[in-house]
């Protein structure tokens, strides 16, 4: 009798990790999702605009009918790079409209990742932006003294065309827009 209850019991015990490493597995997963390479030499000047290439590559072999719909980079960039060493995010909002899966793909510190967003098909997506980060700062910040504030980067498309929203760090808050293609500033 004995050694029934003991092999009942060791089955329970068996049971039981399955169960709690399948949970934790589930729950962590999106936390969790696997880091792919930088696609930078030096994560401490990265340039959105820069690294779209690359991300779009890493992101095609989920889905290659994935369309950008946004970037947005850090909350303490300085002159228009992002200093993935010291904190600053990157990440890329794509979606396909056929199936209405979203994707959105962060470059950090660690590496690169994707996880599942919340972008709707409805979204507009935006063109890949020709002006980079540090272009769009450096005219933002020519003969001005914002040349050594930190800024917020975010793109997406805006009336049929695709735009940076800077908005910098001051007293109140200064948010200036320039045109993705061209690199003017519009406002």
């Amino acid at each position: 009798m004995l050694p029934i209850v003991l092999i009942a019991g060791g089955l329970i015990a068996v049971v039981g990790f399955v169960v709690i490493a399948a949970a934790v597995w589930f729950i962590g997963s999106d936390s969790d999702a696997p880091f792919a390479g930088l696609p930078v030499a030096d994560s401490t000047r990265v340039d959105a605009q820069q690294v779209l290439p690359a991300v779009k590559q890493y992101v095609n072999k989920r889905d290659p009918k994935l369309e950008l719909v946004s970037i947005s980079v850090g909350d303490h960039v300085h002159g228009g790079l992002a200093d993935l060493k010291r904190g600053d995010l990157i990440a890329f909002e794509f979606v396909n409209r056929a199936t209405s899966d979203a994707v959105r793909v962060e470059l950090e510190a660690r590496g690169m990742r994707a996880r599942p967003a919340k972008s709707s098909a409805a979204a507009a997506t935006a063109p890949a932006p020709a002006c980079s980060t540090e272009a769009a700062w450096r005219i933002l910040s020519q003969g001005s003294a914002l040349s050594n504030r930190e800024a917020t980067f975010s793109y997406r498309a805006t009336g049929g065309k695709g735009v940076w929203t800077i908005v910098i760090a001051d007293s109140p808050p200064i948010t200036r827009e320039v045109d993705g293609e061209s690199c003017s500033v519009i406002r």
